[in-house]
């Protein structure tokens, strides 16, 4: 069973209890933290948004970008195997995912 980590207003350099086999769903800006970040195991990062992004955050990580906004008629489903099978694929190489919206 794969734990999931999400954060509501916690940044998760601040969380103590972070293990490499959690997906960990919170803000893009926590890529920032380079020492959570290590301490996460993070290798793996879903964007799940539609905004153009700062490529330099992303480059020691294999990145999912999933091109939707944040509308009610969004038909987010239709990316679910592609995302799925990413974050899965992280998993499943001994690393961290995180998501971000």
């Amino acid at each position: 069973m794969t734990r999931i980590s999400t954060s509501e207003g916690e940044h998760f350099a601040h969380r103590e209890n972070l293990t490499p086999e959690l997906i960990h769903v919170i803000s893009l800006f926590s890529l920032r933290r380079k020492e959570a970040v290590k301490k996460a195991n993070i290798t793996h990062v879903v964007s799940a948004l539609r905004l153009p992004l700062e490529e330099d955050l992303f480059v020691n990580f294999r990145h999912h970008v999933v091109e939707v906004d944040d509308v009610d008629d969004e038909n987010i489903m239709e990316h679910f195997p592609a995302s799925n099978a990413f974050i899965q694929d992280g998993l499943d190489a001994g690393g961290g995912v995180l998501v971000h919206w």
